[in-house]
């Protein structure tokens, strides 16, 4: 009976080892699994952070773009404004100039006319009084 119990408790013993390095595999396998998720994991994170990053770089990017654009065009819009004005404004004045030219020159023609008319008058007086 001995015999027996010692043969049994060395194949548990056999079966135990046998069991205790089956499952340190396994636990290290599952350890090196784990780690390589974790890792994949963490890749994974940090391209998300980075793509992220890479879009709000690219959207502040774009909105600066715009933001100067639309300074350049308010700029644009102020110029373009200032000149209508300027020319509007030399268009009034050369209209004034040419409203004063006009009514100088209707004045000289209506003395002129005047002019014509007394020269009319007082020659057909002289033609009437002189000899036959």
């Amino acid at each position: 009976l001995d015999v027996l119990v010692e043969k049994l408790s060395e194949s548990f013993l056999t079966l135990w080892n046998s069991m205790k390095v089956t499952l340190d595999k396994q636990t290290a396998d599952l350890r090196r699994k784990v780690m390589e998720a974790q890792g994949q994991a963490q890749a994974h994170q940090e391209a998300k952070n980075q793509s992220q990053s890479m879009s709000q770089d690219h959207f502040a990017d774009q909105k600066k773009q715009w933001t100067t654009r639309v300074m350049q065009l308010d700029t644009q819009l102020d110029d373009a404004r200032r000149e209508l004005e300027d020319v509007k404004y030399k268009a009034s004045q050369e209209i004034a100039k040419k409203s004063d030219t006009e009514r100088v020159l209707r004045e000289e023609i209506k003395a002129m006319q005047e002019r014509l008319a007394r020269a009319g008058s007082s020659g057909a007086s002289r033609g009437a009084g002189g000899p036959v």
